[in-house]
């Protein structure tokens, strides 16, 4: 999975960003999850809260808060990790570790960011329909394609970046149904474990059932570290498969 790419960082970025046919590699992934917070950012103080002051050392807790974070990277790891202790498919586990690799590119868009700009287009096509100045009728046909448009926008991109990815994988075959199915799950339990990590309020419903995953601080460097790792696992592990052999873990 060596990149080869010889292009310059201008060209790798325009490359990336055309997301009707995007050319990005597993080198590009490794360091931009590596380099994207997790929720933006917000968690990172959480992990270092009762760290005192180091007599001789100085504060601690700012050296450390200035040295680690909890990055995509590192959460996709876990749940990689997670479903090879399960005994997850390679198609799972594919899915598993590139399901948030298009936030490489445009980053780590926060759920409550989608929803409010899904709340705001309905408003404006709201305002729209009631100018009187325009067709009521011919808006309000309209209205359902826009809205529906706009929450395909995202998964487009990530349909077309994940099938990027997923051709670095020769003889791994479709996703399943049933894999999209349990890595959702997963990744939404995870999301227990993040907030219990991180001392936060479960708003907005019953909070699912924790995976149970230790989240530890890393670097950056270490959370690139393990991403490239657990690519080169899971490219040991489809070629494997795809010679009629079973890994340690089947």
């Amino acid at each position: 999975m060596t990149n080869t790419n010889t292009n310059t960082p201008a060209q790798l970025a325009t490359q990336a960003c055309d997301f009707d046919n995007p050319r990005i590699n597993l080198e590009d992934v490794a360091w931009g999850l590596s380099h994207t917070p997790r929720y933006n950012g917000a968690c990172w103080h959480n992990f270092f809260n009762g760290l005192e002051e180091v007599d001789g050392v100085g504060n601690y807790r700012a050296v450390a808060m200035a040295n680690f974070s909890y990055t995509v990277a590192q959460h996709s790891v876990l749940l990689y990790q997670y479903g090879i202790r399960q005994g997850w498919t390679n198609g799972a586990l594919a899915y598993a570790l590139f399901h948030d690799a298009p936030e490489s590119i445009y980053g780590d868009v926060t759920n409550p960011v989608k929803r409010y700009e899904r709340r705001y287009l309905a408003k404006v096509i709201t305002s729209v329909v009631a100018n009187p100045l325009h067709d009521p009728d011919t808006f309000l046909d309209l209205h359902d394609d826009i809205l529906t448009c706009y929450e395909r926008r995202y998964k487009s991109i990530d349909a077309a970046v994940m099938q990027e990815l997923l051709n670095e994988f020769p003889g791994l075959g479709n996703i399943t149904e049933e894999d999209y199915s349990i890595v959702e799950d997963a990744d939404s339990r995870i999301c227990a474990d993040e907030f219990r990590r991180f001392k936060w309020e479960w708003t907005g419903g019953d909070s699912p059932e924790p995976l149970g995953v230790d989240i530890l601080p890393l670097t950056q460097h270490e959370a690139y570290v393990n991403f490239k790792e657990a690519v080169a696992e899971l490219a040991a592990k489809v070629a494997a498969a795809a010679r009629g052999e079973k890994t340690d873990d089947q």
